[in-house]
């Protein structure tokens, strides 16, 4: 959700950007000066490299993308959803699509959102293990009338193993852990 945010965020001050460079004025020298030094001002930000993400980069970003595909197999249930399958794997694969078969047989779709923290817990090239204390917020709705039938927020304390097969990162196990956790922030 934070990714979807933050990519909205950039593509407006994107289009801000282009938009005030569109509206310069007329054609005269001082109008193609200040044109100049905008584009100089408007430069690529350091911080922004080309360099190849860490894996550890690229197994978060790939768990937090696998859960918003989750949810979104939820509504509707949809178990052989294409971003699923490209985001999950192995173990991990199978329990998603049992919880969504589950729900499309009880006549169910879920509509939620995760709140996630992962750490580092080890990292490889191909295998990277995540801790997180995620928060979780749902409701379920009866799919046939769209009433309400439940609703709540939950807390797991969860550990991740998201792997590289083939160059492509995914989620290929996931355990909940017993011990309670306190998100981060809270």
């Amino acid at each position: 959700m934070r990714m979807r945010a933050r990519a909205l965020a950039v593509a407006a001050a994107l289009s801000l950007t282009l938009a005030v460079a569109a509206c310069g004025g007329g054609g005269g020298d001082d109008d193609d000066a200040s044109h100049e030094t905008t584009t100089t001002t408007a430069a690529p930000d350091e911080s922004t490299t080309t360099a190849e993400p860490t894996p550890e980069d690229q197994a978060i970003a790939a768990y937090r993308a696998a859960y918003d595909a989750y949810f979104a197999a939820l509504n509707p249930p949809n178990p052989q959803s294409t971003d699923l399958m490209r985001l999950f794997s192995g173990e991990a694969l199978s329990t998603m699509v049992d919880t969504i078969f589950q729900a499309r047989n009880q006549g169910v779709y879920v509509v939620g959102s995760f709140e996630m923290h992962p750490e580092v817990v080890s990292s490889a090239a191909t295998e990277v293990v995540l801790a997180d204390c995620v928060v979780e917020t749902n409701t379920t709705y009866d799919a046939a009338t769209g009433a309400q039938k439940d609703s709540g927020q939950y807390v797991h304390n969860r550990r991740a193993t998201v792997s590289n097969i083939q160059g492509v990162w995914s989620v290929s196990a996931f355990e909940q852990l017993e011990e309670p956790c306190t998100p981060a922030g809270a």
